[in-house]
């Protein structure tokens, strides 16, 4: 079960803190999202100094996720980033170790300045930013997609992000 594009598309949602975009790609296209994400990555470090702490290949290869904190919360994210999370049982039975792993989970959010990750569920990108706003996140994943040479359509029908990523829909304009 994963949505299915007819053509590559985005998405901005307005948050509390920042925006999120969800930057999908059409299947045929699906070889396109790395060089996407690691041209968001270049753009995102060129422009501001900060720390990235990237994660790949888990659960699966095409799993990833960037996370970008500000340097001077480096060290602490680090430290915070190293907790291995205490698995199925201790979730199920919401174990004291599942309690602090998920306290430990929200410090690290807290931190995070922008956050961009990809999953065998689908063939999106979804990256959240507490430094950008919908038009600013706009305007980088349209410079991107024209610097890759790729049409990138804003598509303002889309829902909301979970009712994309948990669906087998197909989308278009």
């Amino acid at each position: 079960m994963a949505p299915k594009f007819k053509q590559n598309m985005y998405k901005t949602y307005k948050k509390d803190t920042g925006a999120d975009v969800l930057v999908c790609f059409a299947e045929s296209n699906v070889d396109l999202i790395y060089p996407f994400r690691d041209k968001v990555a270049e753009k995102i470090q060129a422009r501001f100094n900060l720390y990235l702490h990237k994660s790949e290949g888990a659960p699966t290869e095409i799993d990833s996720w960037f996370r970008f904190f500000a340097r001077e919360s480096e060290e602490k994210a680090k430290g915070l980033l190293g907790i291995k999370n205490p698995g199925f049982i201790a979730w199920m039975f919401k174990t004291k170790k599942w309690r602090d792993y998920k306290i430990e989970e929200k410090r690290i959010n807290e931190l995070v300045r922008l956050d961009i990750s990809t999953s065998h569920d689908h063939t999106c990108i979804e990256i959240y930013s507490s430094m950008h706003s919908e038009e600013s996140l706009s305007e980088l994943i349209e410079s991107i997609a024209e610097e890759v040479n790729i049409d990138m359509v804003k598509n303002p029908k889309l829902p909301i992000m979970s009712d994309i990523i948990m669906t087998n829909k197909t989308f278009d304009l």
